[in-house]
């Protein structure tokens, strides 16, 4: 692994003044192709860059070559092609099975044990930031993060289902005609960029179309089909543990597919940019939006540029003298995700925010707020830890069980004893209040935490606690919250499980506080006016933005409108939307907890099975016909018949 990695990058558009096409573009960037045998036929595989660096899988959309017109300097990219997909690919027999989405998700596998690679990061573009989830799901230890644009995740909708079918049928009768062709374009590209009456298409449109001409029918048609017969993966998603960087168009065909995408992922672990203006192929159309975002993206992974100043305009991070651990949003509070950004102008607004967080950080909190604030002291943390932990095993108990009593007679769910476990340790959510009722006493060689009467003001003591507890539950609330649904147990039981058996926080005798120890603040109880109005801010929770921005989060997205479904944007009752967001979460939540004999379910199975019958009645029909056309091309050849496929 480099020491660091940095979006560095260059562009190679499809509609660039150069003649040659990408796969050319690519191949003079010093790539190589190797032609793969796998158990499922041959993969092209092209490499670039040098393969002691860290690796960057790439899959791309239906019909296309490579996923991204970037060039990230930093990796060595390997560009896997669906099978007759690269450059000059001869027609693949129509004797030979058609391999399902899972069987493309078993070639990378293949990939990466042929070049000998260990984990990977993987960049996809719709279909094949479908095949690259499914292939994350099977094979979680060999994916580092994944970067999807305008994913799949979602079986396909009528919509969807009945326009792939009359590609898959132009493909079949007519081979990659015009028709074909303008489909296509409608799913990769938004209207702008593919020209009306008044302005021509652009550049990037019309070299593409030449580079859809190169494909062979019977090659497309495959791919296209097993897309078209692909599974439901969302509840694979939820087990997904790798960081997954998410792009898509507003203009997409697929942005709700993306945003559904986004609530079902670990919010934890998932960032959402949303690029207005733009159709699927945001590398493409918009690659300069997708700076930004993944230089924070790989700043997650600790991977940051180094100090110095550079003449470069690369990439707008250059972090002269500052250390980048001090600048990295994790340790200055500052959430990035999600980003709705319009086009190319998302880098300098992003900076500009990013720059202007950074200033107000070094302003002196006397001139912008009244109430105290502070930082985690850390060092105080094994002090309390076993203590926390103890307070916090009550607190899930009795949360759970007052969650129970409020919905009675209907049974929690784990869904919701899992938001409750996410949320007991985050102080700006309502579960962790118990929190700011708790004062840090120092008491001879021990700290002890007393509960008082009411809540008090957040300084230092109490962001303490909040990382104590942080450090406790760490990455098993998901366990947690499935002991206690499965288990059912008592407080003690509780304790034993998350304090000792899970977490060992209280494994071992906390160490004696050093007698040198700073004192905390005192206790500083709140006004009940003031803690009504801080309950009502976090329910407005947000992140100041900028013109042409939007920041959403998962529970946002759940309070969308057009969540889910294959409406358009309505962009102007986003704001109604947020107004309303605790009624409409409570529509969304008591919809997920429906009970399994509610006449809403039994009717939504009814259209699902009949859908998938009419779905299976029309595939045969589909087949029939193109049998018949088969043996009529057969019959009619001497008469000067169409060529078969």
């Amino acid at each position: 692994m480099a020491e660091y990695v940095s979006v560095d990058m260059e562009m190679i558009l499809l509609g660039g003044k150069a003649s040659y096409t990408i796969e050319s573009c690519l191949i003079l960037q010093l790539g190589s192709e190797h032609h793969i045998r796998t158990g499922c036929g041959s993969v092209s595989v092209i490499v670039c860059g040098d393969e002691d660096k860290p690796a960057l899988i790439t899959y791309p959309d239906v019909a296309l070559n490579q996923a991204a017109s970037l060039i990230l300097h930093n990796f060595c990219i390997y560009h896997i092609s669906p099978p007759g997909h690269e450059l000059g690919a001869a027609a693949i027999c129509p004797d030979d099975p058609v391999p399902s989405a899972e069987d493309l998700a078993d070639q990378i596998i293949e990939v990466l044990n042929y070049f000998r690679l260990g984990a990977v990061m993987c960049m996809g573009v719709s279909a094949g930031a479908y095949i690259l989830s499914l292939f994350a799901m099977k094979y979680r230890e060999r994916v580092l993060g994944l970067i999807l644009v305008s994913p799949l995740c979602k079986a396909p909708s009528w919509t969807e289902w009945f326009y792939n079918k009359v590609m898959s049928n132009l493909l079949y009768f007519y081979g990659v005609c015009g028709l074909l062709k303008e489909c296509l374009l409608q799913r990769y590209f938004s209207k702008d960029v593919r020209g009306n009456a008044e302005f021509p298409e652009s550049e990037i449109v019309q070299a593409c179309r030449k580079l859809l001409a190169e494909r062979k029918s019977i090659n497309v048609f495959r791919f296209l089909h097993a897309i078209n017969e692909r599974p439901d993966i969302t509840e694979g998603l939820k087990r997904l543990r790798c960081r997954t960087l998410i792009f898509v168009g507003d203009s997409s065909p697929f942005h709700s597919e993306a945003l559904h995408m986004t609530s079902k992922l670990d919010r934890r672990y998932t960032a959402l940019v949303e690029v207005q203006g733009c159709g699927s192929m945001v590398t493409e159309e918009q690659p300069h939006a997708m700076l930004v975002p993944m230089e924070y993206f790989l700043m997650g992974y600790g991977l940051y540029r180094p100090c110095y100043f550079s003449d470069s305009p690369k990439s707008p991070l250059s972090p002269s003298c500052i250390s980048p651990e001090l600048l990295s949003p994790e340790s200055m509070g500052l959430n990035l995700k999600p980003i709705r950004t319009r086009g190319g102008k998302m880098k300098g607004v992003l900076w500009v925010i990013f720059a202007s967080v950074v200033v107000a950080a070094w302003i002196p909190l006397s001139h912008c707020l009244k109430k105290p604030a502070g930082v985690a002291r850390k060092e105080d943390v094994p002090y309390i830890k076993c203590q926390v932990c103890e307070k916090l095993a009550k607190e899930l108990y009795h949360q759970v069980h007052n969650k129970q009593a409020e919905i009675s007679p209907k049974k929690i769910s784990e869904y919701q004893i899992i938001e409750i476990a996410e949320n007991v340790c985050n102080l700006k959510k309502v579960e962790a209040d118990w929190i700011l009722r708790i004062d840090i006493v120092e008491k001879e060689d021990r700290l002890d935490l007393v509960e008082q009467d009411s809540e008090g003001q957040c300084n230092s003591e109490c962001k303490t606690i909040e990382r104590a507890c942080l450090e406790v539950i760490g990455y098993s609330d998901t366990d947690v919250a499935e002991y206690l649904y499965s288990s059912k147990p008592d407080i003690d039981s509780l304790f034993n499980y998350l304090c000792k058996d899970l977490t060992k926080a209280c494994s071992t005798k906390p160490p004696p506080v050093p007698k040198d120890r700073a004192p905390g603040e005192p206790f500083v109880a709140k006004s009940s006016k003031e803690a009504e109005m801080e309950k009502i801010l976090k329910s407005m929770e947000g992140m100041p933005g900028a013109p042409g921005m939007k920041m959403y989060s998962r529970d946002d997205l759940m309070n969308m409108n057009n969540f889910g479904v294959d409406d358009g944007d309505d962009e102007d009752e986003d704001d109604d939307d947020e107004a309303n967001f605790p009624s409409k979460l409570g529509k969304v939540l008591r919809a997920k907890e429906s009970g399994k004999r509610d006449w809403k379910q039994m009717i939504k199975k009814g259209i699902e099975d009949t859908s998938m019958t009419l779905k299976t009645h029309a595939n045969k029909v589909s087949n029939h016909v193109r049998r018949w056309w088969r043996g009529k091309k057969t019959t009619t050849s001497n008469k000067g018949g169409k060529t078969e496929l």
